[in-house]
C-alpha cells in the first residue's frame, strides 16, 4: 500500500500507548515493518536527490549546482551528508516548498527533492 507508512506507524503507536496504558491485556505486539515506505518527509528528501541523481534523473549541471549549497568539509564524503531540508519546509499536504531566504537552494532542494521526482 503506497501510504502503509503513515497508516501502520501511526497504528502501532496507537497500539503501543494502549497496551502501555494496560487497556489491551494480553496482546503481544511484536513489531512492525513497513517495505519501502516513507516514515520521514526530511530523510526522504535528503536521500532521493541522491539517489536520483546516480540513477540518470538529474545531470551533473544541476548536482553542480545543488552542491554549492553544502559548504565542504575535511571530509571526502562532505556532500553525502548534506542536510537538505535546512532549505525547504513541508506545508500541511507534505509538500516541499523553498524556505524564505533560502535562496536558489530552497527552489533547487524542492525542486530536486520532491517535484521532479513525482513527475518523473
Amino acid at each position: 500500500e503506497s501510504y502503509g507508512g503513515v497508516y501502520v506507524p501511526v497504528l502501532t503507536s496507537l497500539l503501543i500507548n494502549n497496551i502501555q496504558a494496560g487497556n489491551l491485556p494480553g496482546l503481544n505486539l511484536v513489531g512492525m515493518a513497513v517495505g519501502n515506505g516513507e516514515l520521514s518527509a526530511i530523510q526522504q528528501l535528503n536521500s532521493i536527490i541522491h539517489m536520483a541523481y546516480f540513477h540518470g534523473l538529474y545531470g551533473k549541471q544541476e548536482w553542480d549546482s545543488l552542491q554549492k549549497c553544502c559548504p565542504k568539509t575535511g571530509s571526502s564524503t562532505w556532500f553525502e551528508y548534506c542536510d537538505f531540508s535546512q532549505f525547504i519546509t513541508f506545508d500541511s499536504a507534505g509538500n516541499a516548498q523553498a524556505k524564505v531566504g533560502s535562496g536558489d537552494c530552497g527552489t533547487i532542494a524542492a525542486q530536486m527533492g520532491q517535484t521532479d521526482i513525482w513527475n518523473s
